[in-house]
């Protein structure tokens, strides 16, 4: 990432960042109505299916620090776990909803505003949350290797029984 698009990038989450952090241990609902709109709802109670838990990216494409590729590795690297992607609902979601659909994960396009309140609206971040809805870790991540942080308490138990 060169200076200016790091620097636009602070400037965008400045004074928001250390509140991410206060979702480590809550809960996510079985269901969450997005916004104003009562008739669309998140679904979350498939992912208490989940074997080895599910990582969350909040992302747009608005955002120059908002990359795909880091989300694209960690999914490749890491298939056993369930994933969820927030996209942003901005004027450049739809012309690359094509790119998103390799990725095979459910995409949910949305106004990160509407899940502030359970999750956060900074991009781009990622949650881990086990099969509880528990939101075990969480952060701000620019590459491969602050995905693998943020995961590190569901990659180290899945260590032990999935040959990665």
């Amino acid at each position: 990432m060169n200076s200016d698009a790091a620097n636009d990038h602070r400037q965008f989450y400045k004074g928001g960042i250390q509140a991410i952090y206060k979702r480590i241990g809550s809960y996510l609902p079985d269901h969450y109505p997005l916004g104003d709109n009562a008739d669309q709802t998140l679904d979350f109670s498939d992912l208490r299916q989940s074997t080895y838990g599910t990582v969350m990216f909040t992302t747009d494409f608005g955002c120059s620090a908002c990359k795909l590729e880091p989300v694209i590795a960690f999914a490749e690297r890491y298939p056993f776990f369930n994933y969820r992607l927030f996209l942003h609902n901005g004027d450049e979601t739809l012309e690359r909803m094509k790119e998103l659909r390799s990725l095979g994960m459910p995409i949910e396009v949305c106004h990160l505003g509407d899940i502030a309140p359970i999750l956060s609206s900074l991009a781009p971040a990622a949650f881990a949350i086990n099969s509880q809805l528990q939101i075990v870790s969480c952060g701000i991540y620019r590459d491969l290797d602050d995905l693998e942080q943020i995961a590190y308490p569901f990659i180290r138990v899945s260590k032990k029984s999935v040959p990665i």
